[in-house]
């Protein structure tokens, strides 16, 4: 008799699977567009690519104004030479300011409400103006 209760368990649980699997709607996967870039990046290379982060946000200024703590990223090319490299917004937004302030020249991007970032230390004039939409 054991075995006439296990061929209904396994009858339930087949006829169970059966209608659970066709009630299932295949869903295709959406890649999700990423809500934020890397903010530098060279032609033809994927934007990051070649560059780390070798003073980091939130750490301490130990060789220009030890005491004080750093409030942004320094990004250096893994070759050493960053020169050439292009900044990217890191999300899309509005410039809020492009000029001459510190650290150098400038750019600060409004993404939405209070969330801004900084492009600092640029080696040419920004290419965008106060009012301008840049995507990331």
């Amino acid at each position: 008799m054991p075995n006439a209760r296990w061929s209904r368990r396994e009858v339930v649980a087949t006829g169970l699977a059966a209608a659970l699997t066709s009630r299932v709607r295949p869903v295709s996967a959406q890649p999700a567009a990423p809500a934020y870039a890397l903010p530098i990046g060279r032609p033809g290379r994927l934007p990051g690519d070649g560059f780390l982060v070798r003073h980091g946000y939130a750490c301490e200024n130990t060789w220009y104004l030890p005491g004080y703590w750093h409030t942004g990223e320094d990004w250096y090319a893994v070759d050493g030479d960053t020169g050439g490299a292009r900044i990217y917004a890191v999300a899309d937004g509005e410039v809020d300011f492009a000029g001459s302030e510190y650290p150098g020249l400038v750019v600060i991007v409004r993404h939405a409400g209070d969330l801004y970032s900084m492009y600092g230390h640029l080696a040419h004039d920004p290419a965008v103006e106060r009012g301008e939409r840049v995507a990331a």
